[in-house]
């Protein structure tokens, strides 16, 4: 590593990369030592200033890393040369901190693991958009190609050196619009790849005199980006459970996806939790707008699909959350929702068409999903079988980070509020 500074990262409640760096020389005692870190961090929004809250100067933690070693990434021609660790934040005598997202994910695997002898697979995709591009409206159109062929190339450079596999890196539906899909992974590493890509994605750009965002809206009237979750249950042997025969959802599916669906008016605070995020939960923006399970569906909550498994089985895509979200608490909302499901041994949902429940189909349980950010908070707090699997130090910051984003978001009118959020994400 060339380079002679590592930054020790996390993501944080507002969904945002933050952390410290060091000299390189020496970093290794990182693994033992960390850095500090205080609990008011909990309170910084995503458009930067901090939430009041008591005793803000109180307090202190350790911020460590997760892995053994940092990840290194270059481009010559660029002149990038970084050293990132993912990290996680731990009390002064070692136990997790309440509001350390990565260390959540880790307790819902466990609990899943642990209580019914299932784990997850998880490939992740991340749509964004290059702003300023022509208007190629084309979907995955070769002149959208060639016009950010650079940058792409770059990028993916990037994340070669990185050590990051990834599926396709391609245009999408909107003008500028692109899609980073990365392979199925264990749900830790896919969340810690995810946020490794996006910041290398962002680092490229910049160098180039691009910007990129992963903001889930751009303007109110280009397509929105999403964050998709591609997942399948597994025993702890590794093999999958999704389905009987490789087409009929099993028991255990059944109920993980019953527990996720019946909690996504509540989980859509964890997972689409900005100011903009619920504009694409309507026509025509190809997103969920109901909690409804659907069959090759690509606007129901959870999709039925074989695609981009690797298996002729069936597996699920859950296409509510975006990228003002942490991976880390989009992953454990639905895990803590899903291990819900399997101990209420929930039935398997039934399948509803989007256009039936668009033209009027009423069924019970299926509904649309919040048109704002204040109504997912409400659901959230209504919720209480939901809430139960947080600590409640977590629950109140991140209450407190989210309606305090309420508050400042005030002061953007029209487009100055989507503009506000590309700069954030």
């Amino acid at each position: 590593m060339s380079h002679p500074l590592v930054m020790l990262l996390i993501s944080d409640l507002s969904g945002r990369m933050r952390g410290k760096s060091v000299p390189v020389r020496g970093s290794e005692k990182l693994l033992e030592e960390g850095l500090g870190w205080i609990p008011a961090n909990a309170a910084l929004t995503c458009f930067g200033p901090m939430a009041k809250v008591e005793n803000d100067a109180l307090g202190e933690l350790r911020l460590i890393p997760a892995e053994n070693e940092p990840v290194s990434f270059f481009h010559e021609k660029l002149e990038i040369e970084q050293n990132w660790w993912i990290g996680k934040i731990v009390r002064m005598d070692g136990f997790p901190w309440e509001c350390c997202l990565r260390s959540q994910l880790e307790s819902a695997l466990s609990l899943l693991q642990d209580r019914f002898q299932l784990q997850l697979e998880v490939g992740l995709e991340q749509e964004f958009y290059l702003t300023g591009r022509k208007d190629q409206l084309n979907t995955n159109s070769l002149e959208a190609f060639c016009e950010a062929s650079d940058f792409l190339k770059a990028y993916a450079e990037c994340l070669d050196s990185a050590g990051i596999e990834f599926k396709s890196l391609h245009p999408e539906n909107g003008p500028g619009q692109y899609e980073l899909s990365l392979p199925k992974l264990d749900p830790l590493k896919a969340a810690d790849q995810l946020q490794l890509a996006k910041g290398i994605g962002r680092h490229c750009a910049a160098r180039m005199n691009e910007h990129l965002t992963f903001s889930p809206i751009v303007s109110s009237v280009t397509i929105g980006s999403g964050l998709h979750v591609h997942f399948s249950l597994q025993d702890l042997e590794g093999r999958e459970r999704n389905s009987i025969d490789g087409a009929r959802i099993s028991v255990p599916a059944g109920a993980f996806l019953a527990g996720i669906l019946g909690n996504l008016p509540s989980l859509t605070a964890f997972n689409s939790p900005s100011l903009i995020s619920a504009e694409r939960y309507s026509p025509p923006r190809w997103t969920a707008y109901f909690n409804n399970l659907g069959m090759m569906d690509r606007r129901a909550a959870i999709r039925i699909t074989r695609l981009g498994s690797g298996s002729p089985n069936i597996h699920f895509e859950l296409r509510t959350a975006d990228a003002c979200a942490s991976p880390y608490l989009v992953l454990s909302s639905m895990v803590y929702a899903g291990i819900e499901g399997l101990s209420r041994q929930m039935p398997c949902p039934p399948m509803h068409s989007t256009d039936d429940l668009l033209s009027g189909l009423t069924v019970p349980g299926v509904e649309r999903l919040p048109d704002s950010l204040e109504k997912s908070l409400s659901n959230l707090m209504e919720n209480e079988t939901l809430l139960a699997y947080f600590p409640d130090e977590f629950i109140d910051a991140y209450l407190t980070n989210k309606r305090h984003e309420i508050t400042l978001s005030k002061d953007f009118k029209g487009q100055a509020l989507y503009d506000a959020y590309m700069k954030c994400y």
